[in-house]
C-alpha cells in the first residue's frame, strides 16, 4: 500500500471542510438568532471561547439578546443566556430540542455516547432514565437518608484529624458514598485504587463534552488521519481515557456481580436489579456508571463553593451557627429530617447551588429538525447551550446577585422569595438531571454537618482572603485553595467522635 502523502492529506482535509461548508451555508435557509459577525468559511471559529464560556456567552447575550448564535466550521451554536427562552426552548419544545450533540472525540473515540447524558433520545435513553428514577425519585430517595447522615459524619470526623486535605476528604467521601449505595462497594481507609478511577474519569468526560474543546469534533474526518501529523495528539489520549472508562464502567459492576455470585453481597442498585435478572447488562452497566456524574461530581464541585464562600461571607456563616445552635442546643448533630427546621441553612444550600452553579453551561442540547423561534430560525443539528450562570446572576431575577445572601430564598416583609436555583440548575426538559434530588439531599446534611461542627475562615498562613476561580470543564470547581477549618467547640467534637 501506498504511504500516504502530507500533501494529499491536507488536500483531502481541505476539500471535505469547504464541502461541508458551502452545505451548512447555502442549503440552510433564514435568520438565525443574531451574534457576532464571523468571517467566510470560518464562521466565528476564532471567536468562541476557550475558557470559561459562560462568561462570554453572556457578554454576547447582553449585545444580541437573550437567544443569540454563532458559527464555527458549518457548525451552528445557539446560547440561551434566560430562564424563560430556556423553558420556552428545552421544556415547552422538548420533543425537537432533546437531542444531545454528537462527540466525536467524547462520544466515539472514548465511548462515552453510551452513558446516560450522551444518549440520543430514544427507547434506550428512556430505559435506563426509567431504572435512576425508580431508585433516585424525589417520592423514593430518602431511602438513602442514613447513609447520607453516615458520609456527612464521617466527613466531619476526616476535617477534625486532618482539615488541610479538606478536598480530598470531600472526593473521597462522596465518591466512596456513591460507590456504596450503586455497587454495594466499601471505600478502604488508606486510598482506594477505585476511588482514584472514577475521580480521573470524571475529569476526563467534564473535558470532552466541552463543545469545541476538540477541532475533531466540529471536523470528524480528523480522526482517520494518521497520528504521526501535527495536531493528532488527541488520537493518543482519546485511548487512556477510553481506557478508564471501560475500567470506570466494567471494574465496580464485575465486583458486585462476584458478591451477588457468593451470596455475601452488600444491597445497592445493581444487586437488585441482579437478582430481579429484568433488566439488560449493557443498561445496568450504564446506568450505574451515571449515578457518578448525576450525584457526585456535581455534588463535590457545591461542596468546594459551600466552603469558599462561607470564608468570603461570614455572615451568612455567622447566621447559619445562630440557627443550628437554636435548634440542635449543642446536643446532637443536624440529621436529614431537620431540614424544616433550619430554614436558613436551607436557603444557604440553595445560595451555594446559585453563586456558581455546578454545571455552569449545561451539557448541551441539540435539534431533532429545524424550528423556529420569534421569527428566526435553529437549525437541525443545532448545539443548543443553556447558561445556567448566567440565569443563576440575573439581576433581573436576584437583587445584587454577586452578593452572597441565602435570605434571598426567605419570605421577608415586603417580598417574595427569589427564584429557587434548583428549577434551572439541574437543567431542562427530558434531560434534567435524573439523580437532583440525591444531589439535593446529600449537600444539605453536609453542609449542615460542616456547619454544626466547625468554624471555616481564611486560612492561618495566608494574608489574604480566597478567590472563587471556576475551573473550565461541563462540570466547573473552583480552583485549588486555603481555608482555615476548626471545630466550634471542644464538645462538638466529642459529640462527633462518640456518634
Amino acid at each position: 500500500m501506498m504511504p500516504i502523502s502530507l500533501s494529499a492529506v491536507l488536500t483531502t482535509l481541505a476539500a471535505y471542510i469547504l464541502a461541508r461548508l458551502a452545505y451548512k451555508t447555502f442549503v440552510a435557509k433564514g435568520r438565525r438568532p443574531p451574534g457576532p459577525r464571523g468571517l467566510p468559511f470560518i464562521g466565528n471559529a476564532l471567536d468562541m471561547p476557550t475558557g470559561k464560556p459562560w462568561l462570554t456567552f453572556a457578554r454576547w447575550g447582553a449585545t444580541y439578546g437573550a437567544v443569540c448564535s454563532a458559527t464555527a466550521l458549518g457548525q451552528t451554536f445557539v446560547i440561551l443566556n434566560s430562564y424563560e427562552t430556556a423553558v420556552d426552548l428545552l421544556d415547552r419544545r422538548g420533543s425537537v430540542y432533546s437531542e444531545r450533540p454528537h462527540f466525536t472525540m467524547g462520544g466515539d473515540m472514548v465511548g462515552w455516547k453510551s452513558t446516560l447524558g450522551l444518549l440520543p433520545n430514544g427507547h434506550v435513553l428512556r430505559r435506563q432514565r426509567k431504572l435512576l428514577h425508580g431508585v433516585f425519585g424525589a417520592n423514593v430517595v430518602g431511602r438513602f437518608h442514613k447513609a447520607q447522615e453516615t458520609v456527612a459524619l464521617r466527613l466531619a470526623r476526616n476535617l477534625i484529624d486532618t482539615p488541610d486535605k479538606f478536598s480530598d476528604h470531600i472526593s473521597r467521601r462522596i465518591v466512596s458514598f456513591i460507590l456504596n449505595i450503586t455497587y454495594g462497594y466499601e471505600v478502604g481507609e488508606d486510598g482506594d485504587a477505585l476511588v482514584e478511577l472514577v475521580d480521573r474519569t470524571m475529569a476526563e468526560f467534564s473535558q470532552v463534552t466541552v463543545p469545541g474543546a476538540f477541532l475533531v469534533d466540529q471536523i470528524p474526518f480528523l480522526r482517520f488521519l494518521p497520528e504521526w501529523l501535527p495536531g493528532m495528539a488527541f488520537k493518543s489520549k482519546a485511548r487512556q481515557w477510553a481506557t478508564d472508562l471501560d475500567d470506570m464502567v466494567n471494574v465496580p459492576y464485575r465486583f458486585t456481580e462476584r458478591e451477588v455470585a457468593t451470596g455475601i453481597e452488600n444491597k445497592s442498585f445493581v444487586s437488585t436489579l441482579i437478582h430481579q435478572n429484568t433488566v439488560s447488562e449493557h443498561d445496568l452497566k450504564w446506568a450505574a456508571s451515571a449515578i457518578y456524574g448525576a450525584a457526585g461530581e456535581t455534588t463535590i464541585a457545591t461542596i468546594h463553593v459551600f466552603l469558599i464562600t462561607m470564608v468570603l461571607f461570614p455572615g451568612a456563616q455567622k447566621a447559619a451557627h445562630a440557627e443550628i445552635d437554636d435548634v440542635l442546643q449543642g446536643r446532637r448533630l443536624p440529621t436529614c429530617e431537620d431540614r424544616d427546621k433550619l430554614p436558613y441553612v436551607n436557603a444557604l444550600c440553595k445560595e451555594v447551588m446559585r453563586f456558581h452553579p455546578a454545571v455552569p453551561l449545561s451539557v448541551p442540547h441539540s435539534t431533532l429538525r429545524d424550528d423556529i423561534y420569534n421569527d428566526y430560525l435553529i437549525p437541525k443539528d443545532s448545539v443548543i447551550l443553556a447558561n445556567l450562570r448566567n440565569m443563576a446572576h440575573d439581576p433581573t431575577v436576584y437583587k445584587d446577585p454577586d452578593v452572597f445572601n441565602p435570605s434571598r430564598f426567605l419570605p421577608g416583609s415586603g417580598h417574595a422569595p427569589e427564584r429557587d436555583p434548583r428549577s434551572f440548575i439541574f437543567g431542562f426538559g427530558r434531560r434534567k438531571c435524573p439523580g437532583q434530588y440525591l444531589a439535593d439531599e446529600i449537600i444539605f446534611i453536609i453542609c449542615a454537618m460542616v456547619l454544626s461542627v466547625f468554624d471555616i475562615s481564611k486560612a492561618d498562613n495566608f494574608a489574604q482572603e480566597p478567590v472563587l476561580e471556576p475551573l473550565d470543564g461541563t462540570i466547573s470547581r473552583p480552583a485549588p485553595f486555603q481555608c482555615s477549618i476548626s471545630p466550634r467547640s471542644p464538645e462538638v467534637v466529642d459529640l462527633v467522635k462518640t456518634m
